[in-house]
């Protein structure tokens, strides 16, 4: 499955897949993106981060020693802890809400799970305003955070090419 989404990835950046709802802003980006290789092992070690006026991060990365691992992180400016792996995510006023187990770390949650990631990414491509995520720190209390969304469609197929990156 993970080969087949990089596939895919790869597919639409190369435009063999088109259509209005996988159009690229040309406004100028709000993400940061970052794409560099490991000297040692040749594979990518990428990001695309966001931060809002909170001072919360969104986070696209690409990154893993034997084998390149796309995952989504939410690094929260408050302390999330261990508690709760529950995120919930909204891309857009209209779309559902999407609720996902995510792995908590010491500074905030990640997921790596291919069928979610897919689906964000179907969302971004769409023109979104917004992407919201709530996550539940360790005493169970919501932990909210809004990310502006310009330009998250190009960030997202920017990591994602660059894990298809096989290292050789």
């Amino acid at each position: 499955m993970r080969n087949q989404l990089l596939i895919a990835f790869f597919f639409v950046s190369l435009g063999w897949v088109s259509g209005p709802a996988l159009a690229v802003s040309d406004e100028p980006s709000n993400w940061n993106v970052r794409i560099d290789v490991d000297p040692f092992t040749n594979r990518p070690d990428a990001s695309a981060r966001i931060e809002n006026d909170n001072g919360d991060v969104l986070s696209i990365a690409c990154n893993g020693n034997e084998e390149s691992i796309l995952s989504l992180q939410f690094l929260p400016k408050r302390y999330l802890g261990t508690r709760n792996n529950l995120v919930l995510t909204k891309v857009g006023g209209n779309k559902p809400i999407e609720a996902t187990r995510w792995e908590y770390s010491s500074k905030g949650a990640y997921t790596t799970n291919e069928t979610f990631l897919l689906s964000f990414a179907r969302q971004l491509s769409k023109k979104s305003q917004r992407i919201l995520v709530r996550a539940y720190n360790f005493e169970n209390q919501p932990v909210n955070a809004s990310f502006n969304s310009t330009n998250a469609w190009s960030a997202f197929l920017a990591i994602a090419k660059a894990c298809a990156t096989d290292g050789s």
